[in-house]
């Protein structure tokens, strides 16, 4: 039998190698034997470019896509065989919906010596993303009851997400209704006190997001200063024989301020006693005796403001005394100084006589 051998090897470069002849150990009794080498072509071997199946989320941008190849021989190496990179293109972009699409991959500037490429697509699987509140999103939320001018006071909660969702607000069921009212995002204070909110992102349908669990948020509408009280009149003095009287009966001039008795500085007991009107619940002063009586003021709607009073002070005098009626001085306003008269100084000149 001939012998046949040849250079070339499984890890060989893809090439013509010569195949030779030994025809050493061969006999024909009627032949003469010619020896004729022969070649052996080294093809390339297939293999697939398999693009990586992926995934990302909702409005986000794609990631870097990635391949395998499948089918290298002799433990090649990747990326001592494989040189430049394959081009990826997918119909998903950032606005897609949710869902699975194709990401197709193609030759690019990929080449190998000793390999015949062929391409496979995967897959990128777009999942509902998950929205987030803005960044400072605050778990407490404070409002004066009135504002600077004197309008109630408000407060502006973000109004959507970063990804343009809008964020609800409501009550919580079983806390305090009657301290701020919600129109969108916009907070006004009706009362003094605390309440409880819930900020729900709106999700619509859940097609692209996954519903968030809801957020808690604490509100406090703060007392504020009484923005009148300082400019509360003066009272007048009235009779001792006069039916029990209240706040109103007192004043000197009409105001606008709605305001209380909240007790007696001076007087009490003496000169007056406090009750109440049955009817109204207005506080009222019963007369007993005649002198100067100190009371405390506060704002009607004392539980919006701060510990905000004034006093104001009135006589009772006889029914007789021809002051009764008037604006009497208030007792806690300083009076302005009166300037003192100049003494009269006699005339040093000596009166002139005349003689008869």
């Amino acid at each position: 039998s001939p012998v046949l051998t040849t250079t070339a090897t499984p890890e060989s470069d893809v090439g013509t190698y010569p195949i030779s002849v030994d025809v050493t150990g061969m006999l024909a009794s009627n032949y003469n034997i010619i020896v004729s080498n022969g070649n052996l072509s080294v093809t390339k071997a297939p293999l697939t470019i398999r693009a990586d199946s992926t995934n990302r989320s909702y409005g986000q941008a794609d990631p870097a896509f990635t391949y395998t190849p499948v089918g290298l021989l002799n433990n090649d190496d990747r990326n001592e065989v494989l040189l430049g990179e394959p081009t990826f293109y997918t119909t998903a972009t950032s606005a897609s919906k949710p869902g699975s699409y194709d990401l197709e991959v193609s030759k690019g500037t990929l080449s190998a010596t000793n390999y015949a490429l062929s391409f496979e697509s995967g897959t990128i699987i777009i999942d509902k993303a998950f929205p987030s509140f803005p960044d400072g999103f605050k778990s407490t939320e404070s409002i004066d009851y009135i504002d600077e001018t004197g309008n109630p006071g408000t407060t502006n909660l973000p109004l959507s997400t970063p990804e343009g969702l809008t964020i609800k607000y409501e009550i919580v069921v079983g806390a305090n209704a009657g301290v701020v009212q919600i129109s969108g995002s916009r907070l006004t204070a009706i009362k003094a006190g605390d309440t409880l909110l819930t900020a729900t992102i709106d999700v619509g349908n859940g097609a692209k997001y996954h519903p968030l669990a809801p957020r808690t948020i604490a509100v406090y509408v703060d007392p504020v200063e009484h923005p009148g009280m300082s400019g509360y009149p003066t009272l007048r003095d009235v009779s001792l024989q006069t039916d029990p009287v209240g706040l109103a009966d007192l004043l000197a001039n009409p105001t606008g301020i709605k305001a209380k008795i909240d007790g007696v500085v001076f007087g009490d007991g003496e000169m007056v006693s406090l009750t109440t009107d049955p009817g109204t619940g207005e506080t009222l002063l019963e007369l007993k005796d005649q002198g100067s009586v100190v009371l405390k003021i506060v704002p009607e709607d004392s539980d919006n403001y701060l510990p905000t009073a004034v006093y104001r002070g009135f006589d009772i005098l006889p029914d007789d005394h021809p002051g009764l009626g008037g604006e009497t001085d208030d007792p806690t306003e300083p009076t302005e100084p009166t300037e003192p008269t100049d003494p009269v100084v006699p005339d040093p000149t000596p009166p002139i006589v005349e003689s008869l």
